[in-house]
């Protein structure tokens, strides 16, 4: 009896170590493909930049899953800040001499941002302040994705307006009022079209998961939730 337990819970930590083996590969092999993938394009398609072309840049959104998951299902914990701070700035320091090369983009930034977004998160979830769990922070990383899409828009339209020829101070403002503007209009975009196409894509399922079983749909009790009968008394 002992034995087969001791098999048993084995199986089962053999079958709990499998999903943890395979994300752990996808994220391996994401991270890889963030300097596959841009060689393969501009050998292929020269005219094409790997910084503005969304297949080129979809290794990140995988890398950046399968993170998610190892911390909140598989238990990656192990992860201080001070050093994936270190990795982050090394591979930013390394993608700046790669300029405009296909690897400038993520290639080299992105196993120390992939560490560093770790650490952060584990800091939060082990209450370690880290000043970017505030309900500000929240509300931008919300909306990030939006202000990626729009940003650059905004920041060559706003440069459109400024001379050719522009000092460091009109420059400089013109920054700041790009910014300001592709925040606002990131968060208008999260709110009227990102987070209703959310809802849209979700709550058919939501209404599903809430949808009692067809025995129960005209109020017929759930055998399951009703009370258990008193005892019979013992005189009949």
């Amino acid at each position: 009896g002992r034995a087969a337990c001791r098999g048993g819970r084995t199986r089962r930590r053999r079958r709990s170590g499998r999903p943890r083996l395979v994300t752990c590969g996808i994220l391996v092999a994401s991270l890889a493909a963030t300097w596959a993938v841009p060689a393969v394009i501009s050998a292929a398609a020269p005219a094409i930049s790997s910084y503005s072309f969304p297949p080129a840049r979809l290794p990140e959104f995988v890398a950046g899953i399968a993170a998610a998951l190892l911390v909140r299902h598989h238990g990656w914990r192990r992860s201080p800040v001070l050093p994936a701070l270190f990795v982050a700035i090394a591979g930013y320091a390394i993608a700046t001499r790669l300029g405009a090369t296909p690897f400038g983009a993520a290639s080299a930034t992105s196993v120390g941002f992939v560490l560093l977004i770790v650490a952060l998160a584990n800091a939060d979830i082990d209450g370690r302040a880290t000043g970017l769990s505030s309900r500000l922070m929240q509300r931008l990383g919300s909306a990030s994705f939006a202000f990626y899409i729009v940003h650059l828009l905004v920041v060559q339209s706003v440069m459109g307006f400024l001379p050719s020829e522009r000092t460091d101070a009109e420059g400089f403002l013109g920054a700041l009022v790009a910014l300001a503007a592709a925040l606002a209009l990131a968060q208008v975009l999260h709110r009227g079209v990102e987070r209703p196409a959310h809802d849209l894509l979700l709550g058919g399922a939501t209404r599903r998961s809430q949808t009692p079983p067809a025995g129960r749909r005209h109020g017929t009790p759930d055998p399951a939730a009703m009370p258990p009968a008193p005892p019979a008394s013992p005189n009949g």
